[in-house]
């Protein structure tokens, strides 16, 4: 980030709001300059070279500060090249008029404190919670340039598939939200007229941090990894093999250890017989009082092959079940291990 974004973030804000509540923001690469009042903490102006393109000189840029009667401050702006502004300001709001240093623009503090947080973390369960707590940071971050703000969102997002894999998928939702809005935009955050003239644009962009949840994303990638642990927990021993018959179908031996278990696992082989396609299992009372492979298993069986049960005794169904209200509740996408059976999922239930 610091690569792309350094350069390019490190400079002065100033930011105003009009009485009926549209916010302007100035960039300049240089601190502003004040020109100081007789008996005032207040300036009589405050200058600089507007930022307009990165890198480049900009136009000499001035902002005169009045005072009403009453004490209360309006600024009032003079004229940039091909940009609109309003005849005045009724507020500075990222500072204090009177004070004689000048902030620096806040998605550049945010990036160098997420460059400073990011630096330290010795393990990928560290660097999921630096992710996790700046996006929540960054999603409270209302009043940061809107533009900026999606920017480092998707940066930070990008990042989380560096501590789960399983964040590859539990992104893309919200990844996808930021490309629609920035799909077909070609305007210039450093304008001060930007989020003004493109309203629509800055409210999808507050709706897509009213609706973003970091802290949801990592329950997710949580229970994820629960279900991986769970599938990886079980321990399978075999449990008999296939014997072909006279009806061209295949009868269940069992071995001896096996006899009370009430599942059958079956890992079906792919063409070449060189890896694991799919992992089958059926119930014991499928097996009806013949103790035959039914008839819509017995397409990929052979004689001799062997089939497995678990060892800690638990339906697959019953887990399942319990999986399923569990990520439902907590309104969670799974992503179903290779090895859970491909018909005790959500979509393939017996």
């Amino acid at each position: 980030m610091k690569r792309e974004l350094g350069n390019d973030y490190d400079c002065y804000e100033l930011v105003f709001r009009t009485a009926d509540n549209r916010i302007y923001r100035f960039y300049s690469a240089e601190p502003p300059r004040r020109e100081n009042r007789i008996n005032s903490s207040l300036p009589k102006s405050i200058s600089f070279r507007t930022l307009i393109q990165p890198g480049a000189e900009g136009d000499f840029f001035a902002i005169r500060v009045l005072t009403d009667a009453d004490g209360a401050s309006r600024f009032q702006p003079g004229t940039l090249p091909g940009v609109a502004l309003p005849e005045q300001f009724t507020a500075l709001i990222n500072m204090n008029p009177a004070s004689r240093t000048f902030p620096k623009a806040e998605h550049g503090e945010f990036l160098n404190k997420a460059l400073r947080r990011l630096e330290s973390p010795a393990t990928p369960a560290a660097l999921e919670r630096e992710l996790t707590a700046l996006l929540e940071e960054l999603k409270k971050a209302d009043a940061m340039n809107p533009y900026p703000r999606l920017e480092l969102a998707r940066r930070l997002l990008e990042l989380l598939p560096q501590c789960s894999g399983f964040y590859a998928t539990t992104i893309e939702p919200e990844t996808r939200k930021i490309d629609r809005i920035v799909k077909t935009r070609t305007g210039n955050w450093r304008l001060p007229t930007e989020a003004v003239e493109f309203a629509d644009e800055a409210a999808a962009i507050e709706h897509f941090f009213a609706e973003l949840n970091p802290s949801a994303m990592s329950a997710a990638v949580d229970q994820n990894r629960q279900l991986r642990r769970l599938a990886l927990d079980r321990g399978l021993s075999p449990g008999g093999i296939l014997l072909a018959d006279a009806g061209k179908g295949y009868g269940v031996r069992w071995f001896n250890h096996a006899q009370g278990n009430s599942e059958l696992w079956f890992f079906y082989p792919d063409a070449d017989h060189a890896k694991v396609e799919s992992v089958v299992v059926i119930d014991r009372q499928e097996l009806g009082s013949d103790n035959r492979l039914p008839q819509q298993l017995a397409a990929k069986a052979f004689a001799g092959m062997v089939f497995f049960t678990p060892f800690d005794g638990k339906t697959t169904s019953a887990l399942t079940d319990d999986i399923l209200k569990s990520a439902a509740a907590a309104k969670v996408r799974l992503q179903w291990p290779a090895s859970w059976p491909s018909n005790r999922r959500d979509e393939q239930r017996p």
